[in-house]
């Protein structure tokens, strides 16, 4: 038997946040989704901000869960 085709694997479950200046709300948010148990394979984060300060963009670029995120001018 050959080798398996490559599959793009395509999460179960879409978490969409949309979020404006509230980055310590968010950081609860992103804390409490990666302690949850599903495999991380099976869900993506989006997250949708327009916030006016540079904190909200900080803490999306380091955060461990990663998220996709979208962003629209403030």
């Amino acid at each position: 038997m050959g080798p398996q085709p490559f599959l793009a694997v395509t999460p179960e479950i879409a978490v969409v946040v949309p979020s404006h200046d509230r980055a310590l709300r968010l950081r609860w948010l992103l804390n409490a989704l990666e302690e949850q148990t599903l495999p991380r394979e099976r869900w993506e984060l989006i997250v949708a901000h327009d916030s006016s300060t540079p904190e909200t963009a900080a803490l999306l670029a380091a955060h461990p869960v990663q998220p996709r995120v979208v962003e629209f001018p403030a």
